[in-house]
């Protein structure tokens, strides 16, 4: 423990008090310590509905669109949509990807996976 006094324009002096040493975790009855939070019970499946047909339809449309904009880009179209297609189609395949993927180990009950992840719709 250090102290510091310190004096100047005020009235009275004051010291101030500086711990290096970071404090201790408590430990609780049940030898959890207090940072740690117990999970909660998870929401059922179909409360998760919505983010799932989601997340499923950017992962499809974003495919579709980057395949046709390499077809377009194959057949040498040169009025650049295959440009635009390939853009809205990483735009939207990774996004869905993520939440696919999120989905997926959350239902395989992988270790830090879960869907109260998701975003609520």
């Amino acid at each position: 423990m250090v102290e510091r006094t310190r004096s100047g324009d005020y009235a009275e002096d004051f010291t101030v008090e500086i711990n290096s040493d970071p404090p201790e975790p408590s430990v609780s009855e049940s030898g959890l310590l207090y940072r740690q939070t117990v999970p909660t019970s998870e929401k059922p499946l179909r409360h998760y509905c919505k983010s799932i047909a989601l997340s499923v339809l950017l992962l499809l449309m974003g495919t579709i669109l980057v395949v046709s904009g390499f077809v377009l880009l194959a057949n040498n179209y040169d009025d650049g949509h295959w440009m635009g297609s390939l853009i809205l189609g990483v735009m939207l395949l990774l996004p869905g990807g993520y939440h696919s993927h999120l989905i997926y180990m959350s239902l395989r009950k992988k270790k830090g996976y879960s869907l109260s992840r998701l975003p609520e719709i």
